[in-house]
């Protein structure tokens, strides 16, 4: 991502998940806060209570929104504490919506670039959600917070195979939609079905009543039942 002013969304995963040692998918299940905070925590060590901090495995593919608002909450105290320029809404982005997450990952890849410095020390992160993790009542990380080797990697590194898991990932989230939208459309048109037999049902009862009229034009109640027949509704007439 060198001389990237504005890193796309492929890359930025990337470098969150080489510096977090972590596999997230997508932008949006960055909505549990762990990936944030930990971007915190190597610059700041400690500056998140990563020990209060949700990141077993229902903290992301099962976790409830409310999880997901507490830890940002945390991220959004630290946050505080260092006096950063950006607020962040703790609610919004825990309903994991794209552009609200990628809007946030994309200011804090620049808050890290500026205040990374020169150290070259390298960040435990999978050593310091475990350490945690053992210090609460128990459970088991989110899969996508235990790397396959976590020791091997380095931030940034790999790029091309990150994009090709994401890429899955994508391609496979774009399927399930397009099969839901086809099971809509096909919904939909039952609907439509449905709602032309019943008008083809009622124009039918009110052809016979017409036609009923039409045999006594002379009936008081006929002449009612014509008005009402031949009205037009109000919503139909030409504006004034």
């Amino acid at each position: 991502m060198k001389g990237s002013k504005k890193p796309g969304r492929l890359e930025l995963l990337a470098w969150l998940n080489g510096i977090v040692e972590a596999d997230y998918p997508r932008v949006e299940q960055l909505n549990d806060g762990i990936g944030y905070a930990q971007v915190l925590d190597a610059l700041y060590p400690g500056i998140v209570p990563l020990i209060k901090m949700n990141c077993t495995s229902h903290s992301v593919y099962t976790k409830s929104e409310e999880d997901c608002v507490r830890n940002l909450r945390m991220v959004e105290a630290a946050l505080q504490r260092l006096k950063a320029q950006r607020k962040i809404d703790s609610v919004k982005l825990g309903r994991g919506k794209f552009a609200d997450n990628m809007d946030f990952l994309q200011w804090l890849y620049g808050f890290y670039e500026e205040n990374k410095g020169d150290t070259q020390e390298r960040y435990m992160a999978h050593q310091r959600r475990a350490e945690a993790l053992s210090k609460q009542r128990g459970g088991q990380l989110a899969p996508h917070l235990v790397p396959n080797h976590p020791a091997e990697q380095e931030p940034g590194s790999d790029l091309q195979s990150q994009r090709v898991y994401q890429l899955r990932d994508l391609v496979s989230s774009l399927e399930q939609e397009l099969t839901n939208q086809v099971s809509n459309y096909r919904i939909l048109q039952e609907d439509i079905q449905q709602v032309e037999e019943e008008r083809n049902f009622y124009f039918q009862k009110l052809r016979k009543v017409e036609d009923m009229c039409s045999e006594y034009p002379d009936s008081p109640c006929v002449a009612q039942v014509m008005e009402i027949l031949s009205a037009t509704p109000e919503e139909f007439l030409p504006a004034k």
